[in-house]
Order: structure tokens, then C-alpha cells, then sequence
């Protein structure tokens, strides 16, 4: 015996089962040995975190002067157009997010390299001096990694302590929640026409965002 359900069914069992339609984000299997365990003992030291012992998500950006599109709400009928300046400009941001407390220190730059990743760390250093130690949460980026990273490293290696992350695991790295957010509220269908303009934007956005909410979150159970 056949049945037929009507599309209209089929859309109300959807919406029952709480389904929608969406676009799959790609993933990466790699064997990785070690990676529950270096996750594990990334969750430990966020847990530890204090005034003494700081605990910081890691990460930078591209900013772009040439929109991201994206969706967004429009009249029906009516397509949104997002005018974009033809010819695009880039900047870059680092920044660091406290495990602990939320606060996030960012600076800009016209370059993504080792020394736009130094002078985050100058920062950093400079705002928590009273900190015995600054553990750092990041990926494997080659900035984080270079010769000239771990020569300027090498004066502060009793108090700045790098933890790097197993590869492609950026879903443990929470500071990706607020690239996602900047993106969301800011980049995605801009409207500046200079990125003097944007980068206000964003620096505006940036203070509204402190604390970032969810920075004392476990990832133990996404761990492969």
C-alpha cells in the first residue's frame, strides 16, 4: 500500500521535529594522537585560571573593506543591494580573549606576521603585568611559531606560555564565537565606504562586546 504525503505535511513534520534547512559547514577528520588529551589539559588550565596565572583564547582576522555577503532580512520582493568599493583594502586583527573575565585586547595592523603577533603579546604583557604567568591558547599558525616569534619568546619564557591547540580544532578555540559575532554585526553587508569607517565599526563593537559571554565553557566532550 502506498501513501502519499502532501509537501505541506512534510514541511509541519519537519518543523515538529525541529529541522531546518541549512548549509552543512566542511569538517576535517584527521588522526591526531594526543588529542584528548591535550584538550584535557587545555580545560584544566582554563578551570586554574586567576589573577596570578591568566588564561587567553588566541586568534586574528582579515578585515576586509569589500563586504562579506551574507543573508539578512529585505523586503519580499525586493533584493538587497550591497555596494562594495571595487577595489578592496585589508587590515588585520589579533586579539586576546580572557578566559576568565571576558575582556578582550585587540590591536590592528597592515600586515598578518610575527609582528603583529609580538605586539599583541607586548600588550598583553603590559596590561597584566601583575600576573606571575600568561598561558596562551592558540593554533598552529606559522606567525605563532616563527623564528622571530621564538626569539622575541625566549626573554619571557618563565612568564608567557604558549598551549598550542590540536590541528584543525578551531571549534575549541572560543574566540572564534566572537570572530563570528564581529562578522554577523559588522563585516557581513557593511555599508562603509572607508575603512577608516569600518574600523570604527568594529572598535565600537569591540567595546560593546566586554565581557564576551561563554568564555568558561568546556570542550571535552567534542574531542574526537
Amino acid at each position: 500500500m502506498r501513501v502519499k504525503l502532501s509537501t505541506s505535511h512534510i514541511r509541519n513534520l519537519l518543523r515538529w521535529l525541529d529541522c531546518r534547512r541549512g548549509r552543512p559547514r566542511p569538517g576535517l577528520r584527521i588522526p591526531f594522537r594526543g588529542r584528548r588529551k591535550i584538550l584535557q589539559t587545555l580545560i584544566r588550565q582554563v578551570s586554574r585560571a586567576s589573577e596570578r596565572e591568566e588564561v587567553f583564547y588566541l586568534d586574528e582576522a582579515d578585515i576586509d573593506l569589500n563586504p562579506r555577503i551574507g543573508p539578512c532580512y529585505m523586503r519580499r520582493g525586493r533584493q538587497m543591494v550591497v555596494w562594495t568599493p571595487g577595489k578592496n583594502e585589508k587590515r588585520y586583527v589579533a586579539r586576546a580573549l580572557n578566559a576568565r573575565t571576558g575582556c578582550v585586547i585587540h590591536i590592528f595592523s597592515g600586515a598578518k606576521n610575527s609582528m603583529l603577533f609580538i605586539e599583541l603579546l607586548e600588550k598583553l604583557k603590559t596590561a597584566y603585568r601583575r600576573a606571575k604567568k600568561l598561558h596562551l591558547i592558540l593554533d598552529n599558525y606559522i606567525i605563532h611559531k616563527s623564528r622571530q616569534t621564538q626569539t622575541w619568546l625566549r626573554q619571557f619564557r618563565k612568564r608567557i606560555v604558549l598551549h598550542f591547540l590540536p590541528p584543525y580544532s578551531p571549534e575549541h578555540n572560543v574566540i572564534e564565537r566572537l570572530w563570528k559575532q564581529m562578522h554577523d554585526h559588522v563585516t557581513r553587508n557593511h555599508q562603509h565606504p572607508t575603512m577608516k569607517d569600518l574600523m570604527g565599526a568594529i572598535e565600537q563593537f569591540l567595546r560593546g562586546v566586554q565581557p564576551f559571554p561563554g568564555t568558561q565553557v568546556s570542550t571535552l566532550n567534542m574531542a574526537a
